[in-house]
């Protein structure tokens, strides 16, 4: 008796329970659509549709080569220890000895449509090249400085502007990455392996200055990393506004400073103690000490290593972020073969493994401690 009445109670309440959950949903659709201004400003638009394409694509290539890359590490017929790429001011070399060398900059090997090729054969979807660093070298047209790969160099090319179009004609996305600290321009103080330092602001105007060229001459940039140098508030405002003025689809990493960015690049090699709110970016490299190319970095066991990108791949995705994968080239312009072979057996497993990836969502279940790892997509 009490099962057949619990079921006719059930039926007799059953309009009434409905009733209660259509009117939840309901008020939950308006509160959605109270918490959402109609009038929502034209930037948060574009960001809410270009943060969810980018969170989509999942992987990029980000590729060091510059003045710096002539060096290959070593200094004195010695490897110097640090990044390869900062060896101006881990070496101490003086000024016109590094002016002198990067006057054979003249990489024959490079090629940007290679390296599109070898991004999407993996199944990358953006190539973020670093235009400038902080040795203040611009691998394209400015006129700001005879300090670049034009206008110094028997190369006499526009490195930026022909990744832009191997891009273009590659189907994939073209990005750059930025230093705010610049060792060649007087007005940014004195060479340091501190390169955390505040912005005169000569040295600023000189930065709004290549950063309006960049974003001028190259077509679409989808999103431009910003590092080192410490920016005023100010500083950040009107880099932040520059940016949007001149290309509004283009995102902003976090290094712009004062909580101007539009999404988190972590520095390389490291995951985020605590999984980021916003669209968040592991920057990784195959070496953790450097990303330019380095000769006493060069030996290491491949498998292992490209095991090991693999599992960190995995761990930021299921943690809802993306990843790019840095890649340091030769002096003369070709991918370093350890390198090289890494992202080959990168490829492989993505080949197998995609729809794990691609357009994958964050795990569901809080998995930070265990080895198995969780992405989700669509149901």
């Amino acid at each position: 008796m009490h099962y057949k009445s619990l079921i006719y109670r059930l039926r007799l309440y059953t309009p009434f329970i409905l009733a209660i959950m259509v009117s939840a949903c309901s008020s939950s659709e308006e509160e959605k659509q109270i918490k959402t201004p109609e009038k929502e400003s034209q930037e948060s638009q574009i960001f809410r549709k270009k943060a969810t394409e980018w969170q989509s694509d999942k992987l990029s290539l980000f590729v060091h080569f510059g003045a710096y890359s002539l060096f290959e590490g070593e200094w004195g017929n010695k490897t110097v220890e640090g990044p390869a790429e900062n060896i101006w001011a881990s070496a101490g070399i003086p000024l016109e000895e590094y002016e002198r060398k990067t006057r054979e900059f003249d990489p024959a090997k490079w090629d940007a449509n290679d390296l599109v090729n070898q991004a999407r054969d993996i199944g990358m979807r953006r190539i973020v090249l670093n235009a400038k660093h902080h040795d203040g070298f611009c691998i394209f047209e400015t006129a700001t400085t005879e300090f670049n790969s034009l206008d110094f160099t028997p190369f006499h090319r526009d490195l930026v502007n022909e990744m832009a179009d191997a891009c273009n004609a590659g189907n994939i996305q073209f990005s750059l990455s930025f230093s705010l600290c610049n060792w060649h321009l007087p007005a940014a103080g004195p060479i340091s392996v501190n390169h955390n330092t505040p912005v005169t602001d000569a040295h600023h105007q000189t930065n709004l200055t290549q950063i309006e060229e960049l974003l001028t001459k190259y077509g679409p940039v989808s999103e431009i990393y910003f590092y080192s140098g410490l920016n005023t508030p100010e500083q950040s405002r009107e880099i932040r506004q520059l940016v949007k003025k001149l290309q509004p689809e283009c995102l902003i990493s976090d290094g712009i400073g004062n909580d101007m960015g539009d999404f988190i690049a972590t520095d390389f090699n490291t995951f985020p103690e605590n999984t980021p709110d916003i669209p968040w970016n592991m920057l990784a490299s195959a070496f953790p000490e450097t990303r330019a190319y380095k000769k006493g970095g060069s030996t290491t066991d491949l498998n292992l290593t490209a095991r090991q990108k693999v599992r960190e791949m995995v761990r930021v995705i299921s943690a809802g972020g993306n990843y790019s994968l840095n890649i340091g080239l030769k002096a003369d312009g070709s991918p370093a073969e350890v390198e090289n072979e890494i992202l080959k057996n990168i490829g492989r497993w993505i080949k197998v493994n995609r729809e794990a990836i691609f357009s994958a969502k964050g795990s569901p279940f809080n998995t930070k401690s265990s080895a198995y790892k969780i992405t989700r997509k669509d149901n």
